[in-house]
């Protein structure tokens, strides 16, 4: 039966995010390859094509290998849902080095007649030779059927408008597909290595329209912003200190997924009131089931978010207890996650979409959009998530829960002791924070160490 190309391409992105809600591999827990580790920033992308089936696991992905056209021609036509029943064999070649009896015919064949690729004026396809950026992102913008947008271009100092690849690159920026350099440029000719390309595929199958950025008016407009920050009252920017790609357990809480770092002009003190983040990745709503915000004193802001709304946004709003970064000096707020224990895995990130998401007493807000926190890959907690009772003991010879007496000026009181036990046989258990609330007639300001 032909399957229509735009049904292939909900197939596609179907095996990698909603088909693994029906039938889960493990391939995210467990490495698909030797040369793929949990620590890699490409680990979860390359997972993800292997659960796909776009490509098979093995000894080893070589990801920092150059991907060669006849490879980036099957990927591409495997991410497309293109089945084997699917793929053209005509009986002229179309290229004059893409014989026949090569491995990769049918690929590059079945590319050519969709439209993926077009080969050289010579007659030649080039097979082996390396693809460069501006060809992967044009492979992929067709593949996908990504519609042209070229809104708020040109991005990239090094893509001029008058470029043959002017229109997919830009095209593969507005949708997320692809990112451009920290000194501006995109480096159309650049070749593209086998993890950069997974992370491509991944995200053409799914592309998410970047944000507006400071100074961007909507598609027509007549000022269209860049990437570089426009300056303001308040600057907003991912901090170093955010974790790098790893993955964490379902079932697991306060996971710490981005870290930000605003910072106040000079001389003039910033109030931030709220804050709105977003939800990526391959995980649903519904595996979220807490979202909280902190200082960098440890002081949780806003209520923890136990359900997000339907575009998966998590909205904090904490006018009568606000965060205060002084004049002159960079206040960083964690953005802590709860996974429930039926997630088993995927992927999943948040970031600050827009200016407009960020709630204070600045003027304006500076900061390049959106500002998202790395991708994590989830992995089925059951299988190495520790798990640990909590008691509490008696203090000061009382009770468990007796009240303890507190005499003003007194020191080194014993109030709370608590017991933690590890009760199963995976990972072993670390403390390393835990919070109290005062309660009672008593102000948190009235206490001290």
């Amino acid at each position: 039966m032909e399957i229509p190309v735009k049904l292939r391409k909900a197939i596609a992105g179907l095996s990698v995010a909603a088909i693994l809600m029906s039938f889960v591999v493990v391939s995210t827990a467990n490495a698909a390859f030797k040369d793929v580790g949990s620590g890699d920033w490409f680990y979860t992308y390359v997972n993800q094509l292997v659960d796909g089936g776009i490509v098979s696991s093995g000894d080893y992905f070589r990801p920092g290998d150059n991907l060669n056209r006849a490879e980036m021609a099957k990927l591409a036509v495997l991410a497309a849902g293109f089945t084997d029943a699917d793929l053209a064999s005509p009986a002229t070649a179309s290229f004059k080095d893409v014989p026949s009896t090569a491995w990769f015919y049918k690929y590059v064949e079945t590319a050519k007649t969709h439209g993926f690729v077009s080969g050289n004026p010579d007659g030649t396809f080039k097979p082996t030779a390396s693809v460069d950026r501006a060809s992967a992102a044009k492979i992929l913008v067709n593949a996908m059927e990504l519609a042209e947008n070229t809104a708020g271009g040109p991005h990239f100092s090094d893509v001029a408008e008058a470029a043959w690849y002017y229109g997919v690159v830009e095209t593969a920026y507005n949708n997320t597909v692809v990112d451009g350099y920290a000194d501006g440029t995109f480096k159309p000719g650049a070749y593209v290595n086998r993890g950069e390309v997974a992370k491509m595929i991944v995200s053409s199958q799914n592309p998410v329209a970047r944000a507006e950025e400071p100074g961007e008016e909507t598609p027509g407009g007549e000022t269209p912003g860049g990437e570089t920050p426009t300056g303001g009252d308040l600057t907003v920017a991912l901090s170093g200190a955010s974790p790098a790609p790893t993955n964490i357990p379902d079932g697991s809480s306060y996971n710490v997924l981005a870290v930000f770092d605003f910072t106040a002009p000079a001389g003039t003190d910033i109030v931030l009131k709220g804050l709105t983040v977003t939800r990526g990745g391959y995980t649903a709503n519904t595996g979220v089931t807490g979202v909280s915000l902190w200082d960098s004193t440890g002081v949780r802001h806003g209520n923890i978010i136990q359900s997000l709304t339907s575009e998966g946004k998590a909205v904090f709003s904490f006018p009568s207890a606000p965060i205060t970064i002084k004049g002159g000096t960079t206040e960083s707020v964690t953005l802590k996650v709860n996974l429930a224990a039926t997630v088993d895995t995927g992927t999943i990130f948040f970031g600050v979409a827009a200016s407009g998401d960020i709630v204070s007493t600045a003027a304006t807000v500076a900061g390049t959009f959106p500002l998202n926190g790395a991708t994590m890959g989830v992995v089925n907690g059951g299988n190495s998530l520790a798990a640990y009772t909590v008691t509490t003991l008696s203090v000061g010879g009382g009770n468990s829960g007796s009240e303890v007496e507190l005499e003003v000026g007194q020191t080194q009181t014993e109030l709370m002791k608590f017991k933690f036990q590890q009760s199963n046989s995976l990972e072993d258990l670390k403390l390393t924070s835990m919070t109290v609330f005062v309660d009672g007639t008593v102000s948190s300001g009235d206490l001290i160490n």
